[in-house]
Formats: structure tokens, sequence, C-alpha cells
């Protein structure tokens, strides 16, 4: 009797139907070549794999789906489940996420990824979450640079000129301050709008430069870096509710090695495409800074000050504070940066300057990283703080994942052909997380 009972029990289990796979879109705005596009596909591919098949990612690049804001509008009423959008453009869901637009706001690149993993960035982006929409991590967007008609030296040369910016009040004021005008033009409209003097320039990094050839319809590239502002992996909160607990997590963790991935992917473009860019425009301009940063200086306090005090203070008060290695002295830094709510958050191994690991005790005589290899043989490698593994990057130029897979750059990333050796100090020295 006791078998029969069991053999039937059996039976329903097996007639129960099982969990219906969740479908949903992710929609990009670059061109299929762009580096943002490989970490898109990447991150659907971990969704994939991190929930068995659970929850499938279809990754549209392109426009195809949507411009920027189009996209934020479709994450908020659930239409799409993901997409990777500039902060400036969240600006017209939280004011404050405009903050991130604030010209010279970061003294260099390791300043800008030492505040997103503070406490106060994470503490920005959560009012995000009211409005529909979820941050699963930082995608790097480069500094951004002039590209116009005519040769931009000092901030003189701007003025009279139109200049195409994204849709945000403080992008269109610093314009202003420098003395042109700034411009709101859609991203899948900016190639005809130079073509056809709408604008008399633009502004962006390398990689998107190059693949949307804006070379062609452009003449001066100017490399005075007067923004850095951090691309957003956004998901819609209408899905997230949807999943279940271990979904979330399995999101959440893609999001953060996407985060990592995206970090090595962009180096290796932004270099490789630099050197492109000098054979492709008639001059490359390196200009003094310093009237730049005396032109918009009155409006970073002001501005800053208006969009989010507390983040604003924390990013000035620590600008001078950060070494060049994105590492705060240990007389300032206390505990800041290792509790768990902050997002992204990989450090160096120098934190053993404060005394700490990750887990806020003594540093240990070798640091291994997550396969056990000394981290001394690794030249970029970071750690974690928190639950989310932290990918490291070997010498030959692979992503070191905590669950044994090793993902080549450049087998995700086709930018990068070959195999020079300076692909492979690239991948080595910057395919890593997020410290």
């Amino acid at each position: 009797m006791r078998m029969i009972v069991a053999v039937a029990a059996t039976a329903l289990l097996s007639l129960a139907p099982a969990q219906a796979q969740i479908v949903t879109k992710y929609s990009g705005i670059q061109p299929i070549e762009h580096p943002s596009s490989y970490a898109e596909k990447y991150f659907g591919e971990e969704v994939g794999v991190l929930t068995k098949g659970a929850v499938k990612v279809e990754v549209y690049h392109n426009t195809q789906l949507g411009d920027a804001v189009a996209n934020v509008q479709s994450i908020r009423n659930g239409t799409i489940g993901f997409t990777t959008v500039s902060a400036s453009n969240l600006n017209q869901v939280v004011p404050a996420m405009d903050m991130y637009s604030l010209p010279f706001l970061f003294k260099n690149e390791q300043h800008f990824w030492w505040f997103l993993a503070q406490p106060e960035a994470a503490a920005l982006a959560k009012p995000l979450e009211d409005k529909g929409i979820k941050v699963l991590g930082y995608l790097d967007s480069g500094s951004r640079n002039f590209f116009t008609q005519k040769a931009i030296r000092t901030p003189d040369d701007l003025k009279g000129q139109k200049i195409r910016v994204m849709a945000s009040p403080v992008m269109v004021n610093t314009m202003k301050a420098l003395g042109a005008t700034g411009v709101p033009v859609a991203w899948a409209e900016l190639y005809t709008a130079l073509q056809t003097g709408v604008v008399d320039g633009a502004e962006n990094n390398h990689p998107s430069v190059v693949a949307k050839k804006f070379y062609e319809v452009s003449k001066y590239y100017t490399l005075d870096e007067h923004m850095r502002i951090p691309d957003m992996l956004i998901m819609s909160m209408k899905l997230w509710n949807q999943l279940n607990d271990e979904q979330k997590k399995a999101v959440t963790e893609a999001g953060q090695r996407t985060q990592a991935y995206m970090r090595g992917a962009w180096k290796i473009s932004e270099t490789k495409d630099l050197q492109q860019l000098k054979s492709n425009f008639t001059e490359i301009v390196t200009p003094d800074k310093a009237p730049f940063v005396k032109a918009v200086s009155g409006l970073v306090q002001e501005e800053g000050k208006r969009l989010g005090a507390a983040a604003h203070d924390v990013v000035c008060a620590h600008r001078d504070e950060v070494d060049a290695d994105g590492v705060e002295p240990p007389e300032r830094r206390g505990d800041r940066g290792l509790g768990p709510d902050a997002i992204g958050r990989c450090h160096d191994q120098r934190l053993a300057i404060a005394g700490r690991n990750a887990d806020g005790g003594p540093e240990p005589a070798e640091p291994t990283d997550n396969l056990g290899t000394p981290r001394r043989l690794h030249a970029g490698a970071h750690q974690l703080d928190g639950a989310v593994p932290c990918p490291d990057v070997d010498p030959g130029g692979a992503v070191r994942l905590t669950d044994g897979r090793a993902l080549r750059l450049r087998s995700l990333h086709p930018a990068v052909t070959g195999s020079s050796s300076m692909n492979l100090r690239l991948a080595a020295s910057y395919g890593t997380g997020s410290g």
C-alpha cells in the first residue's frame, strides 16, 4: 500500500506544471561593435547561466527598441526588463542624478570609481526604485571630449557654437558657462545633425565616436575630458518583483559581473579607439584644462549643492584625498566604503594600507585571488567587499569568475583582434572588478 501511495505521489509531482520561463528584453542604444553592446550581451548570457535558464534575456542594440529617453520610460512601465542608460538621462526621473553631469567633478578615473563604491552613491540611486527603476551596476563610459568643425583650444573657441548635449539641464548650463549653446539631440539623429549643420559639434567618448563614425562629419577632437558620467545598468522594478529570491540574487550577481567585465572591455576599446582617431581627425587637440575648469567652477558649486549636497560634498571633500590608485589615506578613510550596502564593492588590495581586508579583519600576509593565485602576480587584482563574487583577470587576459570559469575578453570583444602583447597587457591590467 505504501508503495502504491509513493508511486501516486511521484506521478502527481511529475504532472505539476514547471515554472514558466521568464522572457524579457534588454534594450541598448549603441552599435553592435561598441563595448556597451558586448557588455549587454555578456549580461544576458550570465543571467541565463545563473538562473539556470529560468530567466531569458533577449538583447537588442542600436536603438532597435528605442532611444535612451524611451528606454527609461519602457523600464518604468515594464515593457522592457533592462537597459543601459547614462546617469544624465535619469535626471528626468530623479533630478539629483544630474549631479554626475557636473563638469570636472571627478579628479580622474580612480576618483570616479572610488565614489561609485561609496554609500553616498548608493543613496543617490536609491530613490529610482520608487520610480520603477532598480540599479544593478555601473558601466564605464570614460571621459567626454568635444568633436567639432573648428578647433577648440580654449573656452573662447566655443563662443557661438551649437554643441549637442543629452537632455540634461546641467549639460545645457555647462555649455552656456563655456560660451556655447547646448542643444539636446537624440543619439540616433546626431550624425545627421552634424552633417547638416543643425549643430556645430558634440561631445562624447572615444568608443562612441568610433562606433558612430562621427569623425566623418567633424574635423577636430579636443581631449579636455570635461565630464565623466557613468552609464548605469538598470532594471524594471516590475520585472524585479516577478522574480523569486534566487533569481533576484542571480540577476544582481550578473549585474556585478557585467560591471567588472565592462571595465576591462572599455579600457581595451578606449585605448585602441584613440589610436584610430588620431588618423581619422584633422587634429587631436590636447588643451590646457585650467581655463575650462575655471569657466565652469561657479556652475559646479551652485548646481552641486542644489542637486545633491551630501553626495557632492563627499566627492569634493575627498577629491584631493584619493591617491592615483583611487585609495583614501587611512587617516581619512576610517570605515568608509567597507559596508555591504554600496553598489559594486570591489576594492584594490591596497586596503592593506588601512590594515583591513574586505571583511574588516586583518589583511592576510599573502592576498590571493578567487582561484588562490597570489594577487601580487596580477597587474590589476581586486578583492571583494560584500557577498557578490568579484572577478579577477589572469595574465592571459581572462576574467576569472568565482565558479572557476574563465571568460576571455577577446572572445566577447571582437574589436580587439589578434594576440599582440599590448592587448594581453591591457586585458591583464584593466579587466578587473569595481575598485
